[in-house]
């Protein structure tokens, strides 16, 4: 692997572990209004293959990372072009999906989340990074979604 390579992947984890670990520090337990109020709704149908787009709508151009949590669904995978994602188990059995962009901004299709058994996946949108600054954006105007993925 060559050094630029692994200095982007470690980079970009070590943003992923930052985001997570910043969302659960002592002063953030108390989100934030518009954190408190993203919202988590199951899906209207299940993906026959277990297969799911990722969409982000964002009213920014310039987003260089996002941490969402997946709920009610055994998560396989999950595959980007992108950036990188990292999973994170949460004590109560959600995963939480940080995603960092590389030279693209974040928006429309950002992922493909694989999942398996019957269940119907939930999602809610976190916590948006700028780029340049990494600062964390208010999510009015933001919207996550997990929908069916096409058939192939």
């Amino acid at each position: 692997m060559s050094q630029q390579i692994l200095r982007a992947l470690c980079a970009t984890m070590l943003a992923g572990v930052a985001l997570v670990a910043s969302a659960c520090a002592p002063d953030a337990m108390t989100a934030p209004a518009d954190v408190a109020s993203a919202p988590v709704a199951p899906m209207a149908a299940r993906a026959a293959d277990g297969r799911y787009v990722l969409r982000l709508t964002t009213p920014n151009a310039d987003d260089a990372g996002l941490l969402a949590t997946i709920r009610g669904v055994a998560i396989d995978s999950v595959t980007t072009d992108v950036g990188s994602v990292l999973l994170l188990p949460d004590a109560d059995g959600a995963m939480q999906l940080v995603l960092s962009a590389r030279d693209a901004a974040l928006g429309g299709a950002v992922a493909t989340v694989w999942t398996s058994g019957a269940a119907v996946p939930r999602v809610a949108l976190r916590e948006v990074a700028a780029r340049g600054t990494h600062a964390q954006r208010a999510l009015a105007g933001y919207a996550l979604e997990l929908a069916p993925a096409p058939s192939r």
